[in-house]
C-alpha cells in the first residue's frame, strides 16, 4: 500500500509545472503543410511547428511551460501539446529600463 502511495505522488510530482500565461500570436501554414505558431509571454516570442493545429484561435490567451528545448502547451481542450522551439526571439530588452526598446 505505501509502494503504491509513493508511486502516485511521484507521478502527481512530475505532472506539476510551472505554468506560465502567454498569448497565441500567429499561426501559419507552411510550404510542407505543418502548421508554424509564434507564442508570446510579453518578454520573449517562440516559434515552433506543429503537425496538427492547435485548438485554440490564434490571438487568444494560452499557458504553456518551457522545458529544456521544447514548449509544451495546453489545448483549449486541456490536452498537453509539445513541439521542439525553433527560435527564441526577446521582445522586451529590460523592463526596468524606461528607454528600453519595445515592439
Amino acid at each position: 500500500m505505501r509502494i503504491a502511495a509513493l508511486i502516485l505522488s511521484l507521478l502527481l510530482a512530475a505532472k506539476e509545472r510551472d505554468w506560465k500565461q502567454g498569448t497565441l500570436r500567429s499561426v501559419d501554414l507552411t510550404a510542407n503543410y505543418r502548421y508554424e505558431c509564434v507564442i508570446s509571454d510579453g518578454v520573449l516570442l517562440y516559434t515552433l511547428e506543429y503537425e496538427k493545429s492547435l485548438k485554440t484561435a490564434a490571438h487568444n490567451p494560452v499557458k504553456f511551460v518551457i522545458e529544456k528545448d521544447s514548449l509544451i502547451l495546453l489545448d483549449s481542450d486541456g490536452q498537453e501539446r509539445a513541439a521542439p522551439v525553433e527560435k527564441r526571439e526577446r521582445v522586451l530588452l529590460d523592463p526596468a529600463k524606461p528607454n528600453s526598446p519595445r515592439r
